[in-house]
């Protein structure tokens, strides 16, 4: 989903992109094969030298040291592939970036919905149950429901265009029920 609304919003243009928590480059190979220009931030060092053979530009680091190395650096499209609900102050980090975007700029964000049937369910079993992975990953500092999502980025200063929803059903879900 992710990947054809960029091709979208490109028309047809080469765009410079910026892909927080890039990992090892797996959906940025995709849009330098397109002919956007895209550079990764990457804090885990083994998934960062990855992400170089695929990437034009890889940073190791956090996005805050990134942005201290390229204060003025502008993009056209800023993507979250799963990595918001990570960030310790999330609002604090959109309304930074919007100098680091173009005019035109947006931001592209993949963030799981907490309000899936599945937890729902496993809330009504009287359970809050963490995973390693998915809507219930351990290591997430937020949790999102539509609503919050679009309440985040409008108080951080945005306009929400669209909306798209990856559905799963219960059995493609990692939470037992």
């Amino acid at each position: 989903i992710a990947y054809y609304y960029v091709e979208s919003i490109a028309q047809g243009r080469k765009l410079e992109i910026l892909e927080v928590g890039c990992s090892a480059g797996y959906f940025g190979s995709l849009l330098c094969k397109s002919g956007h220009i895209v550079w990764g931030v990457e804090p885990d060092k083994e998934s960062s030298s990855e992400a170089e053979k695929s990437l034009n530009y890889v940073f190791n680091g956090s996005l805050d040291d990134f942005f201290s190395s390229y204060p003025d650096k502008k993009f056209d499209v800023i993507i979250f592939g799963d990595v918001i609900e990570h960030l310790s102050n999330p609002e604090a980090v959109l309304i930074s970036l919007q100098q680091n975007l173009t005019t035109d700029g947006c931001i592209v964000a993949s963030i799981p919905n907490v309000a899936h049937l599945s937890v729902r369910a496993m809330l009504f079993e009287g359970r809050w149950d963490y995973n390693e992975l998915g809507i219930m990953d351990n290591t997430h500092l937020h949790f999102y429901t539509r609503n919050t999502i679009i309440d985040l980025f409008e108080n951080a200063g945005f306009n929400v265009n669209d909306i798209q929803h990856t559905k799963l059903s219960l059995s493609d879900i990692e939470i037992a029920t």
